[in-house]
C-alpha cells in the first residue's frame, strides 16, 4: 500500500471520533516512517495529521494527489465494530484513500476510514451551483 522498500517501516495511527458522544468514525492512517517524528512528539501532537505534515515538512496534504474509494462492507475489524457498536450483520462505510506527493509520487498516507452507516451522506453537484 505504501510502496516501501523491505528495509523501511511505517506507523499506524488509529483515531476514534464521536459526535455528541455517538461514535461515528474509526480511522487507520498508515504513514511511512520518515514522515513521523515519534521521538519528539507525544500523541497529542498528531490530533491533526495534516497539520503535522504541513508544520514538519511543508506539505499541504489537501493539495496532493489522491485516489479514494467508498463502499459498504460487513467484514469489519472487530475493534471498529466494537467502537461503532455494530453487529456482524450491520454494514458500515469504508473509505480507502491513498495520498501521493506531487513532487515525487511517493505515498504519504494510506487511510482506511470506517464510518457508521447512520452518518453517511453522498452528494454530487456541478461547479456552477450556488
Amino acid at each position: 500500500m505504501l510502496d516501501l522498500h523491505k528495509t523501511e517501516f511505517y506507523y499506524i495511527i488509529a483515531r476514534e471520533r464521536t459526535i455528541n458522544d455517538a461514535p461515528y468514525l474509526y480511522q487507520f492512517s498508515y504513514i511511512p516512517h520518515d514522515y513521523l517524528w515519534s521521538e519528539e512528539y507525544d500523541l497529542a501532537a498528531y490530533r491533526s495529521l495534516y497539520k503535522r505534515f504541513f508544520l514538519d515538512y511543508n506539505i499541504q496534504m489537501a493539495g496532493e494527489t489522491f485516489t479514494q474509494q467508498t463502499r459498504l462492507i460487513t467484514q469489519t475489524p472487530q475493534e471498529v465494530k466494537d467502537f461503532l457498536n455494530l453487529s456482524n450483520t450491520i454494514p458500515c462505510v469504508l473509505q480507502t484513500k491513498t495520498t501521493r506527493s506531487k513532487k515525487n509520487n511517493r505515498v504519504l498516507e494510506y487511510a482506511e476510514v470506517y464510518k457508521h452507516w447512520k452518518f453517511f451522506k453522498y452528494e454530487l453537484s456541478s461547479s456552477d451551483c450556488q
